[in-house]
């Protein structure tokens, strides 16, 4: 875009720091008061974009060629890498079901931490997977695989055999800089390594499932290896459990023998205590003496229950006599209460004789509680250890019960099949890859060279340096555009219209005479001062103003697009023509002998970007106006 600015206007380098206050005064650079923070900060973010991009039209060629190589190099490398050493990966699937004794300790072990138990277990079976033992294993059931792989012959296993040759070279370099020696690996070492550096596990999120990848040169060994690995893991885990398992069992075994030991000597200490107390079964006789104690007392109740109902009733009887005169009644009346009598007597001895027997049974109980007690030692201790004995044998029974159910505890679901492809290399997103890197390294070269280097490539360095006097970058593809060439990307450049300010007038107000020529100054190849004049014609013409350009022998005269022919002339010829603005190109003469042409004339230095360092230009422009030569508008011109 080619970006203009009248000299009524604020030019909006204002906003770009740093500007220097020599450069400042020098170039008039006002901040307009009523501009707010944000609005200087959104034209500082327009000038630093337009910098960049600018900066990137200038690096063109060098973008495209670091993009190009970076691009290129990648595709080839990944097309040479298919054709030699393509991978293929082999997946198979396995579920790792945990016990709850697993899930107890690992939970316990985490204590209250936000970490999931489940996830702590996960990692540790993948570890386990990937564990020299397990690959060692698995290599023994692929060694026959691996032995008889047949070996790439022709150019292919020339080209494999360099390599590998290359990479021996390095790893002796290597080893030999670092510790001074360097010891071989052997076909087996060599194998397994590569087996575990192609050995890859994931956790499916979520589940106890985890995939098992095998990267390989050769597909079918690619999924036996991955089939190896999950068998592998699964008899490894196996055998873990069942040696723990027979350990522990074996372990119980001796526990529970030593109990059973300890049970049968203290049973045989009981017996023998009680033969030596009396005492030949301790709850039996107890039993048996609490028995009879009871049944006395109960017997001793009811004699007494009898005995005062006998007694009552003799009481009547005898108050029933001194009412009846009878002779008969009075003599039946004498047996019945003598026959109460002796009733009442026997009765009265039957309770004297449960009340002794109550006593001889308590006294035996009691004297059994005193005798019982180192007995009742002895048997609670063998009770003790009978239920000791009991829970070792439950517990037996538990761990023979686990290491049976977790011999099932990792299964293989999904077996894996040989690949009909490669995994690596993949050409296409490799070589998105290698442009996409080119980019960035591209960009990083871009900023690099912009921070190294002060030269004057884009408009916003243009307009630190020089100020308001700083008319607009053309760029090639405007240049292009302007002598009549179709737009290819972007559509039509909107590059003039409503941006070019009044040039003569601007100029006229610094002493330029409105029918001088304007004298286009090239810094650079010819070339350069011919863009200029070119696009600067057009885009005047764009603004309805007649323009003459008159441009050096040597530079053919261009074709302008139909809407600004009519408007432009070029040559000589067209100097007469009244009202025109005249364009002046002449690569003959010098540019600082140029500008010290009439007084009456303007200048516009057409700079080649890049050529000038912002302190040269600073240099140049304030030698310019000492020497009164302050009709002069600068114009950047990219190739």
């Amino acid at each position: 875009m080619l970006l203009l600015y009248p000299a009524d206007v604020d030019c909006p380098g204002s906003a770009f720091p740093p500007i220097g206050p020599e450069i400042a005064k020098s170039s008039r650079i006002e901040v307009d008061p009523g501009w707010g923070e944000s609005t200087a900060k959104q034209k500082r973010t327009v000038l630093i974009i337009q910098h960049y991009l600018q900066l990137l039209i200038h690096y063109r060629r060098m973008v495209i060629k670091i993009i190009l190589t970076t691009t290129i190099a990648t595709a080839v490398l990944s097309l040479l890498l298919l054709y030699l050493l393509p991978k293929y990966t082999g997946v198979a699937s396995v579920v790792m079901l945990p016990t709850d004794p697993e899930l107890t300790f690992t939970k316990g072990w985490t204590g209250s931490s936000q970490y999931n138990p489940t996830a702590f277990m996960a990692q540790t079976q993948v570890e386990y997977l990937i564990s020299r033992p397990v690959a060692e294993r698995t290599l023994q059931k692929l060694a026959k695989e691996m032995s008889e792989k047949a070996k790439p012959a022709g150019l292919r296993g020339a080209i494999i055999s360099g390599v590998k040759s290359l990479k021996l070279a390095y790893y002796w370099t290597y080893n030999m800089l670092n510790y001074g020696t360097y010891v071989p690996l052997t076909a087996y070492e060599s194998n397994l390594n590569l087996l575990r550096r192609g050995l890859k596990i994931e956790v499916v999120e979520g589940s106890f499932v985890m995939e098992i990848s095998v990267t390989l040169p050769d597909a079918k060994l690619a999924a036996r290896a991955a089939n190896a690995v999950a068998q592998s893991y699964q008899e490894a885990v196996a055998d873990q459990f069942s040696l723990a398992g027979t350990k522990l069992e074996g372990f119980l075994n001796e526990e529970i023998a030593r109990r059973e030991a300890v049970v049968d000597s203290l049973v045989n200490e009981e017996i023998l205590l009680g033969k030596k107390l009396g005492i030949l079964s301790l709850e039996q006789q107890k039993s048996f003496l609490q028995t009879s104690l009871d049944a006395e007392q109960a017997a001793l109740m009811s004699d007494q229950v009898a005995l005062a109902q006998m007694e009552a009733k003799i009481t009547a009887l005898k108050g029933q006599a001194g009412s009846i005169t009878s002779q008969d009644v009075l003599s039946g009346m004498d047996e019945d209460l003598a026959l109460e009598g002796v009733h009442r007597e026997v009765a009265s001895k039957s309770i004297a004789l449960h009340r002794d027997n109550i006593a001889d049974f308590t006294r035996q109980l009691e004297d059994l509680a005193a005798r019982e007690q180192p007995l009742v030692q002895v048997t609670n201790k063998r009770e003790n250890a009978e239920s000791d004995l009991q829970e070792l044998v439950a517990r037996k029974l538990d761990v023979y019960l686990s290491t049976y159910s977790a011999l099932s505890q990792v299964q293989e679901i999904d077996p894996a099949i040989p690949p009909k492809y490669p995994s690596s290399p993949m050409v296409l997103v490799y070589t998105v890859l290698g442009f996409i890197a080119g980019l960035f390294i591209s960009i990083f070269a871009l900023i690099a060279l912009d921070s190294t280097t002060e030269s004057v490539k884009t408009f916003p360095d243009l307009v630190r340096v020089v100020g308001q006097k700083a008319m607009g970058l053309v760029d090639p593809a405007m240049a292009a555009q302007a002598r009549g060439r179709p737009p290819r990307f972007l559509g039509r450049y909107d590059f003039v219209t409503g941006r070019i300010p009044d040039l003569v007038h601007r100029l006229s107000g610094r002493g330029v005479s409105p029918a001088a020529p304007l004298d286009i100054v090239c810094f650079g190849e010819p070339e350069v001062g011919a863009d200029a004049a070119v696009t600067l014609g057009a885009a005047l013409a764009l603004e309805g103003k007649q323009v003459v350009c008159t441009l050096p022998d040597d530079v053919p005269t261009p074709s302008l697009p139909a809407d600004v022919a009519e408007r432009v002339m070029f040559g000589e010829g067209g100097a007469a023509a009244p009202g025109a603005i005249h364009l002046r190109l002449d690569t003959a003469t010098s540019p600082w002998d140029r500008l010290h042409g009439s007084a009456d004339q303007g200048f516009i230095c057409a700079l080649k970007t890049g050529l000038f360092s912002e302190d040269r230009l600073a240099g140049f422009r304030a030698e310019a106006e000492k020497a009164g030569q302050d009709r002069v508008e600068y114009l950047l011109v990219s190739e």
